[in-house]
């Protein structure tokens, strides 16, 4: 019997461990998500270079559906700005939607919510309400983001079919 035991422990320490990635912000996405499992996984790339995994959280990796709490982690494969997340998320509400009155609102509003990111950070976008998003990095609360109808707005840059990959879309909500 003492045999089995070193034996039994070479054989776990020899299994493969979860990917870095495959933990990331879990506890967050939880926190917001009942039961949340992955809904659906892309890999957007730019002129064919990754520049994240997009990775949808829903209630027991049910259907995607914009009135049931919701997380979105992206895990980034290079070095992006502060300033860059900000100016590409307010172009791309302004694409999906045309300019509105209230974009100079949300801009402010989300201007203290980014980081630069890094290859390997973090940002999770989870939503339990249709006015509010809340934005973490690397685990670490940024901001609280309220304002009419954010969750679909926001989060539609992703998950709309006016998304700048429909295809993609589709595949992160598990269609």
């Amino acid at each position: 019997m003492p045999k089995i035991l070193p034996l039994a422990l070479a054989t776990l320490m020899a299994l493969p461990a979860l990917p870095a990635w495959a933990e990331k912000g879990m506890n967050v996405i939880s926190s917001a998500v009942p039961q949340a499992a992955a809904r659906g996984e892309v890999t957007m790339r730019w002129y064919g270079f990754p520049l994240y995994d997009a990775t949808l959280f829903t209630p027991a990796g049910a259907q995607f559906d914009w009135q049931n709490p919701v997380a979105l982690r992206l895990i980034y494969a290079r070095t992006i700005k502060q300033d860059a997340f900000l100016t590409a998320t307010m172009a791309e509400l302004e694409r999906i939607e045309g300019k509105r009155a209230d974009h100079p609102q949300i801009a402010r509003k989300l201007e203290p919510c980014y980081r630069n990111a890094s290859a390997g950070d973090h940002f999770i976008a989870q939503s339990i309400s249709a006015n509010q998003v809340t934005l973490w990095f690397n685990g670490i609360k940024t901001c609280d983001l309220r304002h009419t109808q954010i969750r679909e707005r926001f989060l539609g840059i992703w998950l709309s079919d006016q998304s700048r990959s429909a295809r993609l879309s589709k595949r992160l909500r598990g269609e």
